[in-house]
C-alpha cells in the first residue's frame, strides 16, 4: 500500500487487525509503527522476526529514499525530514498515539520524531542506536571485538565517510563482527539503495547527537541493546543511562547489532510486556 507525503509515494503495510473483540465489544489494539534500519534497505529486514500481531497492529513503512518508497530529492534525506515524515504518515493514515519501534537508523528517525513531536507517541522501543555515535568510543568497541585491524577500518570510515575504499574495508572487516551470519538472508533480500546510505553516512550518521534532547521525550521508552553491538558498547550504554535516566535499558546477551534478529523470543517478550505496561493506568 502507498500513502502520499509531500508528493512522494511512501510504501507501508500492516499486520494484524486494528479492531479486536473483547468482553465489552470491539476495541482498538495499540499500533506499533516499525521503522527499519539502514538506511538503504527496507522494512522486510524487520518483518520476519517480529511476532507481536496478537498484542498490536504492526505498521511497517519504507522511509523516503528506501525500499519501495519513492526516492525523492536527496536534499530531503535527513533526520529532520524523516522524523517529520513519521508524524505526517500518522496524520495521513489515521494512526493516533502509536508506539514506535526503531532499529539503528530507524531508531535515529524515531528520536528525531519523538523530540520534534513529544506529545505524539505513546511509547518508544529502540535498538541498535544509543542516541549518538562517538567515533572514538565506537573505534574502541570495534577494537575489543576484532582487534587493531577492525579499529583502524572503523576509524578510517568514520573520519572519511565519503571514501568508497574505506566504506568497502569497513563492510569487509567490521560488519561481520556485529551482524550475525543468520541475518544475511533478510538483508540480501531487501531492496537496496546505497546512495541513501552513503548520503546519510556523509551527512549525519556520525554528527547527530540526540543525547542533549532526551529530556524532551515524555513517553515511556525502552532500549534493547545487544551485548556484542559496538554501537551500543558498555561505554556508550553507560553514557546513555546517565543522559536518559527515565529510559529502561535492557542488554541482550548473545546479540549483536540487532537483538530482534539475534534473540527474537527475548525481544518479542520484552516488547509484549512493554506494550502491556502501557495499558495499565499510571499510579
Amino acid at each position: 500500500m502507498y500513502v502520499s507525503l509531500d508528493g512522494l509515494r511512501i510504501f507501508f503495510e500492516t499486520e494484524g487487525p486494528l479492531l479486536r473483540l473483547g468482553e465489552a465489544g470491539y476495541v482498538e489494539a495499540p499500533q506499533l509503527l516499525c521503522l527499519h534500519g539502514g538506511p538503504g534497505v527496507d522494512h522486510t529486514t524487520l518483518r520476519p522476526f517480529l511476532s507481536l500481531a496478537e498484542r498490536a497492529q504492526l505498521v511497517y513503512l519504507d522511509h523516503r529514499g528506501n525500499g519501495r518508497s519513492d526516492r525523492g530529492d536527496p536534499d530531503d534525506w535527513n533526520l529532520a525530514t524523516w522524523g517529520d515524515d513519521i508524524q505526517r504518515f500518522c496524520a495521513a493514515t489515521g494512526v493516533e498515539r502509536p508506539v514506535v519501534f526503531g532499529h539503528s537508523f530507524g531508531a535515529a528517525v524515531t528520536l528525531s520524531y519523538a523530540t520534534r513531536y513529544p506529545d505524539h507517541p505513546a511509547g518508544l522501543v529502540l535498538s541498535g542506536y544509543p542516541g549518538r555515535v562517538d567515533p572514538a568510543v565506537l573505534a574502541r568497541a570495534f577494537e575489543a571485538l576484532g582487534g587493531a585491524e577492525a579499529a583502524e577500518a572503523a576509524w578510517r570510515h568514520f573520519i572519511d565517510p565519503s571514501s568508497v575504499e574505506a566504506e568497502h574495508r569497513f563492510d569487509e572487516i567490521c560488519i561481520p563482527l556485529y551482524i550475525r551470519s543468520g541475518d544475511f538472508s533478510a538483508l540480501q533480500a531487501a531492496i537496496r539503495n546505497d546512495a541513501v546510505r552513503r548520503h546519510y553516512t556523509e551527512q549525519e550518521a556520525f554528527t547527530m547527537d540526540f543525547s542533549e534532547s532526551f529530556e524532551l521525550i515524555r513517553c515511556p521508552t525502552l532500549f534493547v541493546v545487544g551485548r556484542d553491538d559496538p554501537f551500543c558498547s558498555d561505554e556508550a550504554v553507560s553514557a546513555l543511562g546517565q543522559r536518559f535516566p527515565a529510559a529502561e535499558i535492557v542488554v541482550a546477551d548473545g546479540a549483536g547489532h540487532a537483538p530482534y534478529r539475534d534473540q527474537p523470543a527475548m525481544f518479542n517478550q520484552l516488547v509484549h510486556e512493554f506494550l502491556a505496561s502501557l495499558d495499565r493506568p499510571a499510579r
